[in-house]
């Protein structure tokens, strides 16, 4: 299980991070015309609707493993699970 949620949360990290850059390459919207600007707009728009889902899904997927990992090994009264710092869930 340790293994697994590790490779969930990579993963969406590594998609959030080629989302950001994609969209950080892009052209200024002051030099694009209308019918740029409009087709940009739907591209985001199918983006909240299709991969955004995806990512929120896979996050909190990742998020329940976490939990499940820990409880059972308090459970079980074994060693606890050392997450790398940058791959933990952010508490609120």
């Amino acid at each position: 299980m340790p293994n697994d949620y590790i490779a969930r949360v990579t993963k969406v990290l590594q998609s959030i991070k080629e989302i950001t850059e994609s969209w950080n390459s892009g052209s200024s919207t002051d030099q694009m015309d209308y019918p740029t600007l409009k087709s940009k707009a739907n591209e985001f728009t199918e983006y909240k609707r299709t991969t955004k889902r995806e990512l929120v899904q896979s996050k909190f997927d990742a998020e329940t493993t976490f939990g499940n990992i820990r409880t059972k090994l308090k459970t079980y009264n074994l060693k606890p699970f050392e997450c790398p710092e940058h791959l933990q869930p952010k508490v609120k």
